[in-house]
């Protein structure tokens, strides 16, 4: 061998890594080109859950994001578009899934938070 086991073993570590941050990236794109795109509330639903899912639950989906927005930011690309549609797709769908406080109980209305505006 050209090099030692340690040495070999921390360039393959470094070579995984390298190689599921490419991954991540390729599947961050791919799903936030879909999520924009996609006009059915249900799978907006199930997008999430996957990447939820996928990157080890919502603060992994987030950091994910967080991520891929921060390089998208450094490229000023299409990568940031992708990211700003995927976001305001997200806010839309929060925006029409709302509950309205008429039909809520008092209970109900107890334990909402409160939104200022």
């Amino acid at each position: 061998m050209h090099e030692c086991r340690a040495c070999h073993n921390e360039a393959e570590r470094d070579r995984r890594s390298k190689v599921r941050e490419l991954r991540d990236r390729r599947g961050m794109a791919s799903v936030l080109t879909r999520l924009a795109n996609e006009r059915d509330n249900r799978r907006v639903e199930l997008l999430c859950a996957a990447m939820c899912r996928d990157f080890g639950g919502t603060a992994g989906f987030v950091a994910a994001w967080s991520g891929y927005w921060q390089r998208a930011k450094l490229q000023c690309g299409p990568a940031t578009v992708r990211c700003m549609m995927a976001f305001m797709r997200l806010v839309q769908y929060c925006d029409e899934h709302r509950p309205d406080p008429s039909m809520l109980t008092d209970d109900e209305l107890r334990t909402c938070p409160r939104i200022t505006s």
